[in-house]
């Protein structure tokens, strides 16, 4: 049969793209280096190429080669460079956030959160306030203590127990002079202030 005929008496019509070859009996699409499908109408995958697209690219950092040949220095169609374009922006992205859900797993969780310092200073600042006031009251009370003391070394002791009371009126009882004796008034008992 002739290129793009297969059948009997080569009436069947190949339906090949890219120019790929069929064959003769069968019909079935022979596709070039590069091309696969049934009609060799799709290009090889990213990372793949060759016969079948059964080999892989061996290029460095994973980069895609030419799909027919397996050159790392290919240049892609303008569809594919917008679609490695995507899937490049697509993948950074994913990267930079699990990178960063890794490091804040990763930091140190303060023991106290903003909220407990907060509180626990208030409750500092209150206390130091409240010793601040009792020490300015007890000031306060001894200020005035200072200024009208009150006399704390007397002691209440009635005139007739004091010693020499008693014998001093004995005494003035046997010299004779009875008109001189202790009255009972001055045994009462007195205050005197100074």
């Amino acid at each position: 049969c002739l290129p793009g005929f297969y059948g009997d008496a080569c009436t069947k019509t190949c339906s090949c793209f890219n120019g790929g070859s069929c064959d003769p009996v069968s019909g079935r699409c022979i596709c070039p280096p590069g091309f696969q499908d049934k009609t060799c109408e799709k290009v090889c995958p990213l990372g793949f190429f060759g016969a079948s697209c059964a080999q892989e690219c061996r290029c460095d950092d994973l980069c895609p080669c030419d799909p027919q040949t397996g050159s790392c220095n290919a240049t892609l169609p303008g569809e594919t460079n917008s679609t490695l374009h995507r899937a490049g922006h697509c993948l950074a992205r994913q990267m930079i956030t699990s990178w960063r859900r890794e490091e804040e797993a990763h930091r140190k969780q303060p023991y106290l959160t903003e909220r407990s310092w907060l509180i626990i200073t208030l409750v500092l600042t209150s206390l130091l306030l409240a010793s601040m006031i009792v020490l300015l009251h007890q000031a306060c009370r001894q200020s005035a203590t200072s200024r009208f003391p009150e006399r704390t070394d007397y002691s209440y002791v009635p005139l007739r127990d004091i010693n020499g009371a008693a014998s001093c009126a004995r005494e003035t009882g046997e010299s004779g002079n009875g008109n001189l004796g202790l009255e009972d008034s001055d045994f009462e008992e007195e205050i005197w202030s100074p």
